[in-house]
């Protein structure tokens, strides 16, 4: 080989070697933002626990997070794609319909997105209202509005981004809650997935600028529904919610106002029969309506409070670990040109009564036998579903693993049969329940198409939506439904095969999607998404597993179909336009809900009353410090009580219903605290003798470790209906006399 050979080869494989590293330095225009999506909406009950006491008090605010990211190789046809994580219970396609009608309309949005690239999730808290409706307008325009402002502030700092990708794992905030229907599974799966049936996969996505990171995107797996018993009745944010605020509130220290904010947001993967409220079974009293068997220590620590902060701070720590540790890389690292960048794929599809291939059904018979192609059913609702999970603790409707056609909720079935009784019963379940009032006629047919299911009413067949997202390496199959953790694993396990992922950590399943799908719930939402083994088991999870035993097989199945498409990285076909629905469109009534002023909305109550010898705002309970121990700590908490108004008399979104101010040197008073921060939370309860619509709001402050003491007092910040008629209702604020903490070690 002559010198000129040497130096050719020598160039080529620097030029190799530059063009790999260029391919690792693949950037995107990304755009974060929030918005805020709190409703407290006092007497509703949350729409992801079936029975539980209505909401009356706020302890922590509900958030949308986006994440706007665009692909800024022109060869990918300038993919961009929207993804939305809501700090909500349930997803609901009615929702996701109105904010795109809302984007079609807004200058500097129209035509960027549709249903086929703006992906919004539910983090699954149990702690937030129902998504409203036309009948709970307030509520409706409280997760559009808050949507809609997340999406504005992302595409307002919009700017070049490099994104890079961690994974870790975690394994102390879940356990399986129905390890009696995993252990069917497979078992050489069993082993691939672990014998505790959780997935301890923590994945990263960070956005950086400029070297420092601007915000993270972290998917998990367990369940947000540590706010029991005492914490049923308040808003929040649970786990996912505390975990997204902590990371937010550590990256954003010593930044001045007005400097970019760091913006973190938890979603979830596959939960689906995982809990973080991993001592349920010490819990005996099962089968009650309440839910809960009071001072039952389910959670981690000995108060739901306690428990939801102690998890929160177990997810905060370890995506704050892989935040700040080495071992990131960017999204696109080892990628060849032709395979890095953005991509989606988007399809609505019908599920019911199609053939499922034997691919998909594959060792899920008899002792890990195949049991061939099979058929799917219509949609069908389960008595088990009434049951409860084991976490819940079951209700009196029906029981889990047992024959439920002669149970409550058999019977209930049974009447919704009967023509007269059928239409109060729907009536009934849609307003107390929030649950849709549309159902489909029951066959013979169905009933045994449906097999061990015992059927107590059809759903809708209509079409089910689903997304397949490609960020760089990582691929993200998205559907409407609570994915069980096997389930999730074998979604994975087929679309890693098919897109040639190589790991299948490179590969993720997320449920919780706004989308149109068969539902119980009002505005869409697709139920579990149990594998054919556990089906049989007739565990709760089971009893909403729309189209029967092979339902799990058949989503696989139709997200397989689009990874066959995505796979060579092809730029996504045209977009379907945003249409505008007709005047008789159910759709135009929510779209005019979420534009309506909230002054030109209805207050909830007539007036609101005020205790005789008070005024609104009057302090009914000065300020009152005791010691409390948690977390090994005792500190201080500070208890107030305010005559007050009705809390939706007005959202106040972006606003506060109090603030803890501290005493300046200058004698001047300073916000120290509000209600969106750890520590504070806020309880309304009626009040006063014989005092028609008179509430009192409590307000609460646990002093957080390190305050170093001072001059404080409290303020309730809210809006009052008066007794007269008034178009709208009336602002108020009061304070407290000031009282003195302590330092606190």
């Amino acid at each position: 080989m002559n010198l000129r050979q040497v130096v050719s080869q020598s160039m080529a494989a620097l030029m190799l070697l530059s063009a790999a590293h260029y391919a690792a330095a693949h950037d995107y225009i990304v755009g974060l933002g929030s918005g805020d999506v709190t409703a407290v909406a006092m007497g509703d009950s949350s729409n992801a626990w079936a029975v539980a006491p209505g909401f009356n008090g706020l302890q922590s605010r509900l958030s949308a997070r986006a994440f706007l990211i665009k692909d800024t190789d022109a060869k990918t046809g300038g993919n961009e794609v929207l993804f939305v994580v809501v700090e909500a219970g349930l997803p609901g396609a009615s929702v996701r319909d109105v904010v795109l009608q809302e984007l079609a309309g807004m200058k500097g949005f129209a035509s960027r997105f549709s249903a086929e690239n703006l992906v919004m999730v539910a983090i699954h808290t149990h702690g937030a209202p129902p998504n409203g409706d036309t009948d709970r307008p307030k509520l409706f325009k409280a997760q559009v509005a808050g949507i809609l402002q997340a999406i504005i502030n992302a595409d307002q700092n919009k700017a070049v981004t490099t994104i890079n990708i961690s994974r870790g794992e975690l394994n102390t905030v879940s356990r399986n809650r129905s390890i009696e229907a995993y252990k069917l599974d497979n078992a050489d799966d069993r082993k691939i997935v672990g014998e505790a049936g959780i997935d301890p996969l923590m994945t990263q996505l960070t956005f950086v600028r400029g070297g420092a990171a601007v915000g993270a995107l972290t998917f998990f797996a367990t369940h947000p529904t540590n706010m029991v018993d005492d914490g049923f009745s308040y808003v929040t944010g649970d786990s996912y919610g505390y975990a997204a605020r902590r990371l937010e509130d550590q990256m954003n220290q010593g930044k001045k106002s007005g400097d970019p904010r760091f913006i973190a947001a938890f979603a979830q993967t596959n939960p689906g029969d995982v809990t973080s409220n991993v001592n349920f079974d010490i819990c005996t009293d099962r089968q009650l309506f309440s839910h809960h068997q009071w001072g039952c220590k389910r959670g981690v620590k000995d108060t739901p409070f306690d428990s939801m902060k102690e998890i929160g701070e177990r997810l905060y720590g370890k995506a704050y670990t892989m935040l700040t540790s080495p071992g990131a890389v960017p999204v696109d690292d080892g990628l060849a040109a032709a395979r890095q960048g953005l991509n989606y794929r988007y399809q609505s599809v019908a599920l019911h009564n199609i053939l499922v291939d034997e691919k998909y059904t594959r060792g899920t018979g008899s002792n890990g036998s195949s049991p061939g192609a099979q058929r799917t059913c219509a949609p069908a609702w389960g008595a088990a579903f009434a049951a409860g999970s084991t976490e819940d603790l079951g209700t009196p409707l029906a029981a889990e693993g047992a024959d439920n056609s002669l149970s409550l909720a058999g019977i209930l079935g049974i009447g919704l049969q009967i023509p007269v009784l059928s239409d109060i019963l729907k009536v009934v379940a849609h307003y107390a329940l929030h649950l849709d009032a549309s159902l489909a006629t029951l066959t013979p047919e169905l009933r045994t198409c449906q097999g061990r299911k015992d059927v107590i009413a059809a759903l809708p067949a209509v079409e089910t939506e689903m997304h397949l997202l490609k960020l760089g390496s990582l691929y993200m199959a998205v559907a409407p439904f609570e994915l069980p953790v096997m389930a999730g694993y074998r979604i994975r396990r087929a679309l890693t095969a098919t897109l040639d992922a190589g790991d299948i950590k490179n590969v993720l399943a997320l449920g919780y999607l706004y989308g149109e799908s068969p539902s119980l719930e009002v505005g869409g939402f697709a139920g579990y998404l149990v594998t054919p083994e556990e089906y049989d088991a007739k565990q709760y999870e089971s009893g909403y597993t729309d189209w029967g035993k092979w339902s799990q097989p058949a989503v696989t199945q139709a997200l397989d179909m689009l990874a066959v498409n995505l796979k060579d990285n092809a730029a996504p076909p045209p977009r379907a336009p945003v249409a505008q629905p007709a005047a008789d469109d159910p759709l135009t009534a929510l779209v005019t809900a979420a534009d309506t002023p909230e002054e030109n909305m209805p207050a909830p109550v007539a007036w609101d009353g005020i205790p005789l010898f008070r005024v609104i705002g009057s302090v009914l309970t000065a300020p009152a410090i005791h010691q409390e121990n948690s977390f090994n700590n005792t500190h201080q908490v500070v208890t107030a009580e305010f005559v007050s108004g009705h809390p939706m008399n007005r959202l106040r979104r972006n606003d506060t219903f109090l603030v803890i101010e501290k005493q300046a040197a200058d004698g001047s008073w300073q916000e120290y605290r509000r209600d969106d921060k750890w520590g504070t939370r806020i309880q309304w309860n009626p009040t006063g003798v014989l005092c028609i619509n008179c509430k009192s709001a409590t307000v609460t402050w646990e002093v957080e470790p390190g305050n170093p003491g001072g001059t404080y007092r409290i303020v309730h910040k809210g809006n009052y209906k008066p007794f007269w008629v008034l178009p709208d209702v009336v602002e108020f604020r009061s304070e407290t006399a000031p009282f003195v903490v302590a330092a606190q070690g």
